[in-house]
C-alpha cells in the first residue's frame, strides 16, 4: 500500500486552510517554525483569498485569522529592519539617504448605511492587498 495515498486522503478531510502552505496563516504555532523573511506573505496572502473564492468556501473567521497572522508576520519583518537601522553606526541618516522608498498611506475610511454585498467586501479586500 501507497502511504502517501493515505496522506491525499487525510488532507481531503482538512479544510484547505489547515494544510501547507495556508496552515501558516492560520495556525500560530507555526509561526516560531518559520523566518518570515523565507516568505512572500503578500502572494500567500493573495493565494489563500483566490483559493477561498475558487472552492467557494468564504469562512470571515478564519479570513480574519489569515489577515491578522499576515499583519504579525510584516511586523515582524519591520522591527527587523528597525533594528538594522539602529544598528547602522550613522545614526543621523534619514530614511532617503539610507534608499529606502516609504510611500504615505493615507487611511481610507468608508461609512455606509446600506448592506455591504460580499462581492464588494472581497473587492475592497483585494484593493488593499494591492496598496
Amino acid at each position: 500500500m501507497d502511504p502517501l495515498a493515505g496522506q491525499s486522503l487525510i488532507d481531503e478531510e482538512y479544510p484547505f486552510w489547515l494544510r501547507a502552505p495556508f496552515r501558516l496563516l492560520t495556525d500560530v504555532t507555526q509561526f516560531r517554525k518559520i523566518d518570515p523573511w523565507s516568505l512572500e506573505i503578500d502572494q500567500l496572502i493573495t493565494r489563500f483569498v483566490e483559493e477561498m473564492k475558487l472552492r467557494d468556501d468564504i469562512n470571515f473567521p478564519v479570513l480574519g485569522r489569515a489577515v491578522l497572522s499576515s499583519s504579525i508576520l510584516y511586523r515582524a519583518k519591520v522591527t527587523d529592519l528597525i533594528k538594522i537601522i539602529e544598528q547602522t553606526d550613522e545614526k543621523d541618516e534619514s530614511l532617503d539617504v539610507m534608499g529606502f522608498d516609504i510611500p504615505e498611506i493615507s487611511p481610507s475610511y468608508h461609512l455606509s448605511q446600506r448592506p455591504v454585498s460580499f462581492s464588494e467586501l472581497v473587492f475592497a479586500f483585494e484593493g488593499l492587498l494591492k496598496q
